[in-house]
């Protein structure tokens, strides 16, 4: 499995993501609450990656903002309908 380490330039991690996400079958998707912030974790068969913002305001303005590059956008639909 390949560590990845997405760019802290937010409109780079958001391209980086997803390119993973339009190029690899998805294994699962989550978006947890943690002491520090909100984690969105990715895992494709040659990928894990968890990506952190510091509330759920910019998480949910990530998650918009990734969806918007996806081909297939229901798993992060999904994600942002549970932490709205």
């Amino acid at each position: 499995m390949n560590k990845f380490k997405v760019n802290q330039n937010k409109n780079k991690s958001i391209e980086q993501i997803a390119n993973i996400l339009n190029g690899q079958m998805l294994l699962d998707i989550n978006c947890s609450s943690k002491g520090n912030g909100f984690t969105l974790r990715i895992e494709t068969f040659g990928t894990v990656l968890e990506y952190l913002e510091t509330s759920r305001t910019e998480m949910i303005k990530f998650l918009n903002s990734l969806k918007e590059k996806l081909i297939i956008k229901d798993d992060i639909e999904t994600i942002l309908n549970n932490i709205k």
